[in-house]
């Protein structure tokens, strides 16, 4: 190894050094506005499918009537 190679290693390192630290911060950041976000939604507003009551079912009965469903 020379001098030359020995600075590049260096300078890759510090540069991986930065990289890291910017990457932190970006997740850091990421993370407190999606916590933010959650804080102001509430469940049922911020729903794509609305839930349901869990309730008694009637139960479908299928027949084979001419290709046709009864109930």
């Amino acid at each position: 190894m020379n001098i030359a190679g020995i600075a590049i290693i260096l300078q890759m390192r510090e540069r991986m050094e930065e990289m890291n630290r910017q990457m932190q911060s970006f997740v850091e950041y990421v993370r407190t506005e999606m916590l933010s976000h959650f804080q102001q939604v509430t469940p049922s507003s911020g729903a794509i499918v609305r839930l349901r009551k869990p309730g008694a079912v009637k139960p479908l009965v299928v027949a084979k009537v001419a290709g046709k469903r009864t109930e």
